[in-house]
């Protein structure tokens, strides 16, 4: 059983993952996302996985300096503690003239394949520690002495 670790480990992940102003926009003048994405979709190219197992984590800084060096958009298909197969589209890149098979290849690199779920990115795994422990906690099958 972990110790009392796992609430700030899903806080942690929780305001990292999910900061507040995330989502906000920045200009009344901005472009209907709507527009965007559908302009975004009719130019693209799949970023297939070449591995198999749980999606641990993404080198998010790396994946920005490829989007930022090659001047593309990358829409993630796929998230941490998603269980991936060897070809899963993990991710959508556009326009697709911009990329190569080294772009690919580099988006995939940024990927973190593992045998297990891991809380450091995947909020869901802390969430689902938490409540393995307080389960555990509440069976009666476990009685607490005081000795």
């Amino acid at each position: 059983m972990r110790k009392s670790t796992d609430c700030y480990d899903l806080n942690a992940s929780i305001e990292r993952l999910y900061p507040e102003e995330i989502g906000h926009a920045h200009s009344k003048g901005a472009t209907p996302v709507e527009a965007e994405l559908e302009k975004f979709h009719r130019d693209t190219a799949i970023v297939d996985t070449n591995g198999e197992g749980y999606l641990q984590g993404i080198d998010m800084s790396t994946l920005l300096s490829i989007a930022k060096s090659q001047d593309v958009t990358i829409e993630l298909r796929k998230r941490p503690g998603d269980f991936i197969t060897n070809g899963d589209l993990f991710a959508v890149v556009g326009p697709a003239n911009k990329v190569d098979e080294e772009v690919l290849h580099s988006i995939r690199e940024t990927l973190i394949i593992g045998a297990n779920r891991t809380p450091r990115q995947d909020v869901n795994c802390a969430v689902h520690e938490l409540v393995q422990v307080a389960i555990r906690v509440l069976s009666p099958g476990i009685t607490l002495s005081r000795r």
